[in-house]
């Protein structure tokens, strides 16, 4: 199980923070790795190290606190060892998640380093949709050097708001008219306490929420809709309102699912193209992909998740790209409005990517013809209930792990209940 240390505060400015990602078994290597990036040198401070045992106990919600952490980091660091991959679903869960931060903040460095792993064997425990290719690799083994090379690559300032500060931040612009001791009483019903990391030893019933927020757990509330009505009772207006379930909505997704689709997008639009991506469940086109994508990228408002018609169209590519110029005049302003589906194509072509596509997954010539006909679209493709286990000829990544079908079907019914409660 991963663990985390804070080191001692410096008595100059704040210095850079860096997630230590590691196996609890590589307890001699993580200890020297730390110590080494704390150390300054190379005209660097050295780093807040977030990788303390002591602070993950026995009896704390330690998952929320990994996540918030991970949140707050200006940098990552994957320690990638034959321990690790023994058992990697915690690594592989934070490799997954610190890519997330990396798409949401292009200045967020991830490292990782292959200490007595091939890279083929990362592969065969389930790394490959994690595109470590796209981080950073250290070159080396040794605790100084790899904190040499960080040093160098890394961030040597505490930068700009992280994006959990920005949810922080939001949250506190949202509930800046509610009662201090109301807020406190919210935070009591969340099960949101002090934890014991904070940055700059802040530790604010907001910032708690907002680790709430971040990790999907709503403490007391049952359901979404408890909590949405509960925040409603505070009077907070409707834009907040809607906000703030946008933000809790997509709660029972599993974030290694959200950063795999992150990831993708991230790599893909950052050479102007679009893509796809293979999701099962029972209500993609109609909920879980909009739910997707809010999670995988929480703060672009500018994303948009069409919702088109799937029904017995898998070989007909006119019909999806004519149901997607549609989407497009009655949901966007000005800009598709009154024009032809050609110009929106062009349209489409020519500027930068923002589109997502759930549909039914197509035979392999209609998706041909849709990827050359639009392509910076990323297209989540429905594979029904079940995620296949691998298929060679069709270019896409499986977001892994499965959508959990009941837990869908649950998410589903209870934001259509929110979304009403909002409208009462």
């Amino acid at each position: 199980m991963p663990t985390r240390r804070r080191a001692a505060a410096s008595a100059a400015a704040p210095r850079p923070r860096i997630f230590l990602s590691h196996s609890s078994k590589d307890a001699v290597l993580t200890d020297a790795v730390s110590a080494a990036l704390a150390a300054s040198g190379d005209g660097h401070p050295g780093y807040e190290v977030l990788v303390d045992r002591d602070c993950l106990k026995p009896g704390e919600e330690w998952p929320i606190q990994l996540h918030a952490m991970m949140a707050y980091a200006q940098a990552g660091l994957i320690l990638l060892t034959p321990a690790a991959l023994s058992r990697p679903d915690w690594v592989r869960k934070e490799t997954h998640i610190l890519g997330w931060r990396r798409s949401l903040d292009p200045s967020f460095k991830v490292f990782h380093v292959l200490l007595g792993v091939e890279p083929e064997a990362l592969d065969a425990q389930g790394f490959g949709p994690a595109q470590l290719s796209l981080l950073q690799r250290v070159p080396t083994g040794d605790a100084q050097a790899i904190a040499s090379v960080l040093r160098q690559h890394g961030p040597h300032t505490i930068g700009a708001s992280t994006p959990f500060e920005e949810l922080a931040s939001k949250l506190a612009n949202i509930l800046q008219d509610v009662k201090p001791a109301l807020i406190r009483q919210l935070a009591t019903r969340l099960h949101a306490p002090p934890l014991p990391w904070w940055p700059g030893d802040r530790n604010l019933p907001v910032e708690g929420l907002a680790a709430r927020m971040l990790g999907g757990h709503f403490g007391d509330y049952a359901k979404l809709v408890e909590l949405i009505n509960e925040l409603k009772s505070l009077s907070l207006s409707s834009d907040a309102l809607k906000n703030v379930l946008r933000w809790l909505a997509p709660h029972w997704l599993d974030p290694v699912i959200s950063g795999q689709l992150a990831a993708v997008a991230h790599e893909l639009w950052a050479g102007g193209q679009g893509g796809i991506a293979c999701v099962n469940g029972g209500h993609l086109i109609d909920y879980t992909a909009e739910r997707l994508v809010d999670k995988a990228h929480p703060f672009r408002f500018d994303l948009r998740v069409a919702s088109i018609e799937g029904g017995v169209h898998r070989a007909d590519a006119a019909y999806y790209e004519s149901q997607v110029c549609a989407w497009l005049r009655e949901h966007e302003e000005e800009e598709f409005r009154g024009r032809s589906d050609a110009q929106i194509v062009a349209a489409l072509a020519a500027g930068d990517p923002f589109l997502f596509v759930p549909l039914p997954l197509p035979d392999a010539a209609t998706l041909r013809t849709l990827r050359q006909r639009l392509p910076k679209v990323v297209f989540l493709l429905w594979t029904g209930e079940q995620l296949p286990e691998r298929d060679d000829a069709l270019p896409a990544v499986a977001l892994r792990p499965a959508v959990p079908v009941k837990d869908e079907y649950e998410a589903y019914k209870d934001y259509g209940s929110a979304r009403r409660a909002l409208r009462r």
